[in-house]
């Protein structure tokens, strides 16, 4: 009862380790405690699992993970585990306290929802929201957005085509002369038009019209209040109270579709209004209202294409860009142009041909206008530039516009574009998975509970049951994983990097092995020439010397530490066996029936005490073929 206890803040014993990363105490807390300490919610919905899964304490959620891991079985290096999925995934399972609990949440929404950064290459994660798009989010996406959303661009390009195909020929027919305005009833399907002759026309626009207001804003509106993310956690995600610039960028991203849906509806609409009109100004406004509803559509196509991660990854950037780099760059340029439109506007008063100034200098906004231009590329305007007064002061504030809009704010922009995609570019992955990952969470919560039961992620922990709908409903989940022993396959790997790190070593000991197997060859060479010369002089023979020839391992007697090689890389070097090698041991004394000469005696004794040999003695030499060397 102790070990579970809360403080004010609902924080246990546990939560305050997975806060401070005590894995030590975690780790004793749930010998003693048992599981039933991780299912303990906080005053904020955490429990101590999902605490460290909303901090971005990858390796301390692993840990915990872990002690939620079984192993099954077991086969030499091969073993099978289960990982309970009931605090990771999103399925709530029927009648359990924890999932019963409105507050809470799993570590997969809490992930998602707070964009927790570290987590974006984790492979459990990753694992999950895969799984979830490969059982039903790829094709929700394909019937409920994507095909449907080419339906209505077709649709609505065919429409827009066909209206202005047929404006365009009732205007000319206006401007001939040969038709006045026709009044025409105002049914289903028909409008006011330009002319007799256009009924089958004017009706087939009337029904591709009537159709994009009955079938295709509904849709919009319906798509974008499913897309919206306006909730708090949603504009400030780290909860402190304060909207920052970049959370303020960030939350218009979250809700660029919801916003983009809405205003195409919103267009669309009043473009079937005005399409009623009888005044020519409102059948124009009409046309105007479709130019910017088709720009609204087929720039929500990128959002639409989202989910395919090399076009993903573009739209971000590109966003990214827009809304941090552009807008700067606007501000900046704004602030100069607006003094230079004023000054240039000043220089044009009182000019000798007003005529020929285009004017600039009847209307501030023709000076602000015809800058724009200039910074555009349009820098050809000597001729204007002689209409004025001050010619040379002109021409010199003309100058210096052009200088810093063509020269200067052009490159910094491209400059200030360029880091942000080589940054974005960096780790890819991170920019496309958790816009990603709330599209196919969204999909799952459109999904009723038996299709929440038939695409539930994992596999069932039992498998003997009934077999109904129920009993699956009321049981955990488990990630099953069979793989080989992990510290096997390390220890393998190990020795392998080990072994390519001390390659050139090893060649030397090949080499070594070839030198020791001749100098073998050559000793025992020597030792039969010894005793061919001399056949019965045993006090000179090689017994008397005790030259033996013993197969030794000098491999193994080798110490591989002292030469920095790891003993597994020696032990299995293909090129590293056992050879023979010669030991030549101190010379003996000669068997009794034989007196050894004295300074043999001499030269034997000193070797036994290890030091010189005795003043009397003579050097050692050894008799081959009758001569003494």
């Amino acid at each position: 009862l102790f070990l579970h206890a809360q403080d004010t803040f609902g924080n246990s014993a546990l939560h305050l380790a997975v806060i401070y990363q005590k894995k030590e105490a975690l780790d004793w807390l749930f010998k003693v405690g048992g599981k039933r300490g991780f299912e303990l919610l906080n005053d904020d919905g955490f429990t101590p699992l999902t605490l460290a899964a909303r901090m971005g304490l990858v390796p301390l959620f692993h840990h915990v993970v872990g002690q939620m891991t079984e192993t099954v079985w077991k086969y030499g290096n091969v073993h099978m585990t289960k990982t309970s999925l009931e605090q990771i995934d999103t399925y709530r399972i029927r009648d359990m306290p924890l999932h019963s609990t409105p507050k809470w949440r799993s570590a997969l929404e809490i992930i998602v929802r707070h964009e927790v950064e570290a987590f974006a290459n984790d492979p459990l994660f990753n694992s999950l929201i895969t799984d979830k798009w490969a059982r039903f989010g790829r094709r929700m996406y394909l019937t409920r957005s994507f095909f449907p959303y080419v339906a209505v661009l077709i649709l609505f390009t065919v429409m827009l085509n066909t209206l202005c195909q047929q404006k365009n020929h009732d205007w000319g027919a206006q401007l001939d002369g040969d038709n006045e305005m026709a009044f025409v009833s105002k049914g289903f399907g028909w409008r006011h038009m330009w002319g007799p002759g256009q009924t089958a026309a004017v009706i087939g626009t009337s029904v591709l019209r009537t159709i994009m207001i009955v079938a295709v804003v509904p849709w919009l509106i319906l798509g974008g209040w499913k897309q919206r993310r306006l909730g708090p956690k949603d504009y400030d995600p780290n909860e402190d109270g304060e909207m920052e610039a970049a959370e303020l960028m960030l939350f218009l991203y979250k809700n660029l579709k919801f916003i983009l849906d809405y205003c195409a509806a919103l267009t669309t609409t009043l473009a079937y209004i005005f399409a009623y009109g009888t005044e020519q100004w409102s059948q124009r406004l009409e046309l105007q209202l479709w130019a910017v509803t088709s720009v609204l559509l087929w720039c929500n196509f990128l959002n639409v294409i989202m989910p395919f991660k090399f076009f993903g990854i573009l739209v971000i950037i590109i966003y990214k860009m827009l809304i941090g780099d552009f807008f700067k760059f606007l501000i900046l340029y704004f602030v100069l142009i607006g003094g230079f439109s004023q000054a240039m506007f000043c220089l044009f008063q009182v000019a000798d041909f007003p005529l020929e100034t285009e004017q600039i200098g009847l209307y501030p906004g023709n000076a602000f206008l015809k800058l724009i231009w200039v910074s555009l590329g349009d820098v050809e305007q000597m001729r204007l530039l002689d209409q004025t007064s001050s010619q040379s002061l002109t021409t010199a504030v003309y100058m210096i516009w052009v200088m810093l809009s063509t020269v200067l704010l052009v490159n910094l922009l491209i400059a200030m574009m360029g880091q942000t995609f080589d940054s974005d570019m960096e780790d890819t992955h991170k920019t496309w998975i958790f816009p990603f990952s709330h599209l196919v969470l969204t999909y799952e919560r459109m999904l009723d509970e038996p299709s929440k039961l038939l695409y539930r992620t994992g596999s069932p922990g039992q498998t003997d049951g009934d077999g109904d709908d129920d009993s699956y409903m009321r049981q955990p989940y488990f990630e099953i994983i069979i793989e080989e022993d992990r510290f096997a396959l390390e220890h393998a790997r190990s020795v392998k990097a080990q072994y390519k790190a001390h390659r050139m070593a090893m060649e030397r000991l090949k080499d070594l092995s070839v030198l020791m197997s001749t100098c073998s060859s050559t000793m025992s060479d020597l030792t039969e020439a010894i005793s061919t010369a001399n056949p019965g002089n045993q006090g000179t023979t090689a017994s008397a010397y005790n030259l033996k020839y013993e197969p030794l391992n000098y491999n193994l007697s080798m110490n591989p530490s002292k030469v920095g090689i790891p003993a597994d890389a020696v032990a299995w070097h293909p090129y590293v066996a056992p050879s023979p090698s010669l030991s030549v041991r101190e010379p003996v004394e000669a068997p009794s029936s034989a007196a050894p000469s004295s300074h043999l005696a001499g030269r034997s004794e000193a070797s036994r005490r290890g030091g010189a040999p005795s003043a009397g003695a003579q050097p050692e030499r050894l008799l081959v073929a009758g001569r003494r060397f």
